[in-house]
């Protein structure tokens, strides 16, 4: 994972996928800060945005760093707050990050993953020779100076 920094919304969005996803939320009573009672059943609107937001991302996962091709079918829009936690943010961009279709499987409903629009730079080292991800072991020192106000 790598810092990945926000694209800006395609000047359709809202026209594409918001309104008509908020839209349906209201029709059916739903509360827009809340879980649906089947997040599998909301309309995929997002499907609607998808080559924007493989284009606005450079075609690259937001979990794995992998470079992809939309023809390859493995791009999909990952719900940052899963769509069954919260039902209005299925339909808002600064919830949605470019996921190959592994990371986002694997990721499913979990809520205690790293945001790659958080993440800091040199958070983890890659070690080329062995493939191994490892934390920065500076990280530590540098938030327990951080907690202690001693970060000058």
């Amino acid at each position: 994972m790598i810092p990945v920094n926000q694209a800006p919304e395609p000047a359709d969005f809202d026209l594409k996928v918001r309104k008509p996803g908020l839209a349906y939320l209201q029709k059916h009573g739903i509360n827009v800060y809340a879980a649906p009672p089947k997040a599998s059943k909301l309309p995929t609107y997002w499907t609607n945005v998808s080559e924007e937001l493989w284009e606005s991302y450079n075609r690259v996962c937001a979990y794995l760093c992998l470079y992809f091709e939309i023809a390859s079918g493995a791009s999909t829009t990952d719900h940052f707050v899963a769509k069954s936690q919260n039902a209005g943010l299925a339909y808002e961009w600064n919830n949605y990050r470019l996921a190959c279709l592994s990371a986002n499987r694997k990721k499913n409903k979990f809520d205690d993953v790293l945001d790659p629009f958080e993440i800091e730079p040199d958070t983890f080292f890659l070690n080329l020779a062995t493939g191994e991800i490892k934390p920065n072991p500076g990280l530590d020192q540098t938030m327990e100076l951080l907690r202690n106000n001693l970060f000058i």
